[in-house]
């Protein structure tokens, strides 16, 4: 399968690994391709030059960080932000203190018994890719998503039924559940499972791009799929679980999990394979498809950053090694039912 990179596409001519050896007039150029690209409006010229200043600090990571990983890191729509705002605004710190699996069924996939070695269900049990905007909404848009895969693998739903974001945002307030601020969509499961359903992105669109958890609106309940519960697999061994995510994915369908995406920032291509640490699991996505293949295998994780963020919305991180932590904590589907 051949993937397209932004990194093709890159603002410049400029090498990705050369970014921060570039002349004062070549930044200078970089950062208003950056703000018309991006449709960056600064209120002051002050805050315009302390977000330039910013941009070339995140020249020199972008080059550190292609030194070291097999990924490609580029300029993207977090280019005029400081690692500190990024996580602080995109990433939930807080996810490592939960419990995911609180009410789910602890399960064991059986070997997968096919021939395939790589599937992707992209667009076959997907949903278009969505973008949570400024607000660390990520749980709610992996829990909405993983349902609606669920829906098209179980009940053979249209990619067109897309469920709610906001109505989870707003309205669940289960532990540990603080909208904007993060969560866990295994706890959005157990809201949509309690609350009798969920109702579709068109009725209740989104509307916290702006970092706004808003109030639940109630009168929003023409509900259009359930939750019976959820399964997640969760191995003795993270090599044990990766072969188990690795037999459902081939088998089955797409799984959500939490990963640790600190440096998925500067993220624009190719299969990543140093996360930093990998450790720190801070973020909610969906695992859509895998290539075990014993060279260059990956997975593909869905993400909540826009189409045009990486390979049209999505990431591919190594196979085989728990990269950015993708099965430290298992991942998880659900059992649905339409309404």
């Amino acid at each position: 399968m051949i993937y397209t990179t932004l990194a093709a596409l890159t603002l410049t001519a400029v090498s990705a690994s050369q970014y921060s050896s570039s002349s004062p007039e070549t930044f200078k150029q970089l950062f208003e391709q950056f703000k018309s690209t991006h449709g960056r409006r600064y209120s002051t010229m002050e805050e315009e030059k302390g977000r330039y200043e910013i941009f070339i600090q995140t020249l020199k990571v972008i080059d550190e960080r292609n030194q070291l990983d097999s990924g490609v890191h580029g300029i993207t729509q977090f280019a005029d932000m400081t690692q500190e705002e990024f996580e602080s605004t995109y990433l939930d710190r807080t996810i490592a203190n939960k419990i995911r699996q609180r009410n789910a069924t602890l399960t064991t996939v059986s070997p997968y018994q096919g021939t395939a070695t790589s599937v992707d269900y992209t667009g076959i049990q997907t949903t278009a890719i969505k973008n949570q905007q400024s607000c660390g909404s990520c749980w709610a848009h992996a829990g909405a998503q993983q349902i609606e895969s669920d829906g098209m693998r179980l009940l053979g739903n249209k990619a067109s039924l897309t469920l709610s974001v906001q109505q989870l945002v707003s309205c669940d307030h289960g532990a540990g559940q603080l909208g904007c601020m993060g969560g866990l969509q295994e706890t959005a499961f157990d809201y949509v499972r309690l609350n009798g359903g969920i109702t579709t992105e068109a009725e209740y669109p989104y509307t916290s791009g702006g970092g706004r958890t808003g109030k639940c609106d109630t009168t929003k309940n023409h509900y259009v799929m359930g939750v019976t519960g959820y399964e997640m697999i969760l191995g003795s061994s993270v090599t044990e679980t990766e072969k188990q995510f690795t037999d459902y994915v081939l088998s089955s369908g797409t799984l959500s999990i939490g990963v640790d995406a600190t440096t998925w920032n500067t993220y624009v291509g190719g299969i990543m394979t140093n996360c930093g640490k990998g450790t720190d699991i801070n973020h909610a996505v969906q695992v859509v498809g895998v290539d075990s293949s014993s060279t260059n295998g990956w997975w593909k994780i869905r993400n909540s950053w826009a189409e045009s963020w990486g390979e049209k919305g999505n990431i591919r991180v190594a196979y085989g090694k728990n990269t950015c932590g993708l099965v430290t904590e298992g991942g998880s589907h659900t059992t649905v039912f339409n309404i």
